[in-house]
């Protein structure tokens, strides 16, 4: 199965489609959009288009995307 990479240099998650979709959809009710845009537009892309860029971010955004993984219960490797 095809993983979405995002890292910030240090960590690195891999996910799936369905994970990359849930992650997305949180994302997107994030209060400062443009900050998360790509990122969203990303794993958007990977789940509904297979395009799969690694999506890197910053230390900041990689603290929130690990948050995010474990409120939805996706298992990072």
């Amino acid at each position: 199965m095809q993983k979405q990479i995002i890292s910030n240099g240090d960590v690195v998650i891999n996910i799936n489609k369905k994970e990359a979709l849930k992650l997305e959809l949180e994302v997107n009710h994030f209060i400062d959009k443009q900050y998360w845009t790509k990122i969203g537009d990303k794993l958007y892309d990977f789940h509904a288009k297979d395009i799969n860029d690694t999506i890197i971010v910053d230390n900041s955004q990689m603290v929130s995307i690990v948050s995010l993984c474990e409120k939805l219960n996706i298992k990072i490797e």
